[in-house]
């Protein structure tokens, strides 16, 4: 069954209800949010329509690279703080190109760490991480400071 399509059953009576009971069941069971809409109905016949929505992702995953504007300089590491819940997350770094996973549904500050004459962090921007769809949970963004 593809995603966002409706599926036409007939049914009657009992089986009605344990049709209904075993697709709530399992779609739950593989993370679809599911809805039955009854459209029309008499004392014998009852037409379901049933919509499968995949849940979005917890997670994704930002990759990229980080690159620094002054003379001397070199990115060292990267760091996302949620704006909802202030927690920071730290991206994997190395010749620098980052990693990182972060929960989906948030924005966040981005703050790029460096070294050279004296070292320190600088406000990178702001990235909001808002995917709604399952198989999409890669988000590519490079970094400059």
């Amino acid at each position: 069954m593809e995603v966002g399509k409706f599926v036409r059953i007939r049914f009657s009576g009992r089986t009605l209800v344990t049709i209904s009971l075993i697709v709530l069941v399992v779609g739950t069971i593989l993370g679809y949010n599911l809805s039955l809409i009854f459209v029309s109905t008499t004392l014998q016949t009852v037409t379901a329509t049933i919509t499968v929505t995949p849940e979005p992702p917890s997670e994704i995953t930002v990759s990229g690279n980080i690159s620094t504007k002054t003379f001397g300089t070199s990115a060292t590491g990267i760091e996302f703080t949620s704006k909802k819940t202030r927690d920071s997350y730290s991206g994997e770094f190395s010749d620098s190109e980052y990693t990182a996973t972060l929960p989906n549904g948030q924005m966040y500050d981005v703050e790029v760490e460096w070294t050279g004459l004296l070292g320190g962090n600088c406000f990178a921007g702001v990235l909001p991480v808002y995917i709604s769809s399952e198989g999409r949970n890669l988000i590519k963004i490079d970094w400059s400071c």
